[in-house]
């Protein structure tokens, strides 16, 4: 039992560290600190995040303690961003709302295709794919007063700027489960987000694949990817531990 604490306090008093870190900061054997490693993660207090580094899980959030929620959901994230943008040679972000504007909280991309998007930017949501499926998600009288707000403001001529029109297009965002920006932000630009299935999150986000070589249709082709990448980022998360089955029959 001593042994199983030293790890979690090590884990959370220095997140990110490997295996072989953590056994030499509690002075116990490699397959000892590995053995208490995988019991700890199936039991969510801690994660393996990018390259086989620990970080504190979401039972360890729980509790008050270590990384924040947003930081734990960068990390895990991060790897399937930098798949995903690899998989489509563009682009992948993790957005968040904030204020009626989305958070790049992540941005992964593949070679040296250009984008002039960074992390920690904001970004209107009516335009861009992430915020579309974020406000999809927002209950109906939250929806309505961001459309009731207007201001929406044309970038490209493809961008959509009558309430009306976007309260209807929203709708269809949130039947089909998924958004795409059409080269509404610049017109040789083409996203598909989705949101990140996370059980009663306190954080909804979402994570997209973006690109100027492809178009809106050619990047439907990654949209299986895209799903289980969202899946796979959630089930990490999930203090419930639920199954990728289960989240698939949730969508």
């Amino acid at each position: 039992m001593e042994r199983l604490l030293d790890v979690i306090e090590v884990v959370e008093a220095h997140p990110g560290l490997s295996v072989a870190g953590i056994a030499e900061r509690c002075a116990i054997p490699f397959s000892t600190a590995y053995r208490l490693l995988r019991i700890l993660t199936k039991r969510r207090w801690v994660i393996a995040a990018q390259r086989g580094n620990y970080l504190p899980g979401p039972r360890a959030l729980a509790l008050g303690k270590a990384v924040s929620f947003c930081d734990l959901l960068k990390a895990v994230a991060r790897p399937e961003l930098s798949r995903l943008a690899a998989l489509c040679k563009g682009h992948a972000h993790l957005g968040i709302l904030e204020n009626d504007m989305v958070t790049y909280l992540v941005k992964c991309s593949h070679g040296r295709a250009g984008l002039h998007s960074r992390e920690g930017q904001q970004l209107e949501a009516y335009c861009s794919a992430i915020g579309k499926v974020l406000l999809a998600g927002l209950d109906d009288v939250e929806r309505e007063r961001y459309l009731a707000d207007g201001g929406f403001v044309a970038l490209t001529q493809r961008t959509i700027t009558d309430a009306n029109d976007l309260s209807a297009h929203l709708l269809g965002v949130r039947d089909q489960g998924w958004a795409a920006d059409m080269g509404e932000i610049s017109p040789k630009l083409f996203c598909l987000a989705v949101v990140i299935p996370i059980y009663k999150s306190e954080l909804p986000a979402a994570i997209s694949i973006s690109s100027t070589s492809l178009d809106a249709q050619a990047l439907m082709y990654f949209l299986p990817e895209l799903n289980e990448a969202a899946r796979t980022i959630a089930v990490k998360l999930s203090p419930l531990q639920m199954k990728k089955e289960d989240l698939r029959q949730a969508d």
